[in-house]
């Protein structure tokens, strides 16, 4: 009797760490959002409220219209700023969006949830129709 009970317990507690998270679990990396252009579209069309961030050093004289520009090395003194009530979303032109899914993962890191990229950056933009301009001076 006392080799069941004591298998029954070696099992409940076995049961128990098959189900705790491992450490690599616990650490695992943010996984970026995407974001189609169109949807994007869609909430500046309704007026959504969003901070549409460029995160190229190089704006090679053009950025989307409201975008603000913040490069890898502004991240963290930007995300001080940076609003925590809206989405936000990184676009770059980068062939796989890599510049814009560093920055997600690097905000996600400081805490923020309402981070996205843009899938196909400044390209998938302009083909939703959403506005283009020359950057500020």
């Amino acid at each position: 009797m006392r080799l069941i009970v004591a298998i029954l317990a070696l099992g409940f507690v076995f049961a128990g760490f098959q189900s705790t998270p491992t450490a690599a679990a616990a650490f695992a990396p943010p996984e970026p959002r995407p974001m189609k252009a169109e949807e994007l579209k869609k909430w500046i069309d309704a007026g959504k409220p969003v901070t549409i961030v460029d995160a190229r050093e190089e704006l090679d004289g053009e950025i989307v219209k409201g975008a603000v520009q913040v490069t890898d090395t502004q991240l963290v003194g930007w995300s001080e700023k940076a609003p925590k009530d809206s989405p936000i979303v990184f676009y770059c032109t980068c062939e796989h969006d890599e510049l814009a899914i560093d920055a997600v993962v690097g905000m996600e890191n400081l805490g923020f949830t309402n981070t996205y990229y843009l899938e196909g950056g400044l390209d998938a933009a302009r083909k939703a129709g959403i506005a283009i301009v020359k950057p500020a001076a």
